[in-house]
């Protein structure tokens, strides 16, 4: 059910955007890219995200966790480009993003990927390792902030982003 949502979404932003090049009669190119990444972190003896019950730990990998970064981009305007990420957390917090989004900035050595146009949504899993959100609320199942797993979640992200950046093409 999850990836058709994330499919849909992508369908989504697809059509809306060839709608609104359709509307200003220029046929316009798109530049798309995709790429993926582990962002899995600890796998055992660590709480997960999400049902508040301090019992529910991992004991070990069942399957990996990913982030899936798509980008589409105007041809002809490099700075009308989007970001979709779809990484298989329980929640996208904002102090994954503004790092990631930081992070992309000083790799890129610009503002090409910002606030306003990378997107990262969770999957919503339950599964994941978790004391990524930085609050004391969200990370109370791991007893406080899990720098690990936040590093992992992160440099996943910016790496399923950068490969898609990479594999940028018409």
């Amino acid at each position: 059910m999850t990836i058709r949502l994330h499919l849909s979404a992508i369908v989504l932003i697809l059509s809306l955007i060839s709608l609104i090049k359709a509307k200003q009669n220029d046929p316009g190119q798109f530049l798309v890219g995709a790429g993926i990444y582990d962002i899995t972190g600890q796998v055992a003896e660590i709480g997960f995200m999400g049902y508040a019950v301090p019992k529910q730990r991992g004991h070990g990998l069942l399957q990996r966790m990913r982030s899936r970064a798509f980008i589409i981009g105007d041809v002809n305007k490099e700075e009308n480009r989007v970001v979709y990420v779809s990484a298989d957390n329980g929640m996208a917090f904002q102090i994954i993003k503004t790092e990631v989004v930081d992070r992309l900035n000083k790799t890129l050595g610009s503002n090409l990927y910002n606030d306003k146009n990378v997107l990262i949504s969770g999957t919503h899993t339950h599964s994941t390792p978790g004391g990524t959100g930085g609050t004391a609320l969200v990370d109370i199942t791991t007893f406080g902030f899990v720098k690990e797993n936040w590093e992992a979640c992160v440099n996943g992200i910016v790496q399923s982003i950068m490969l898609a950046h990479k594999n940028l093409q018409l």
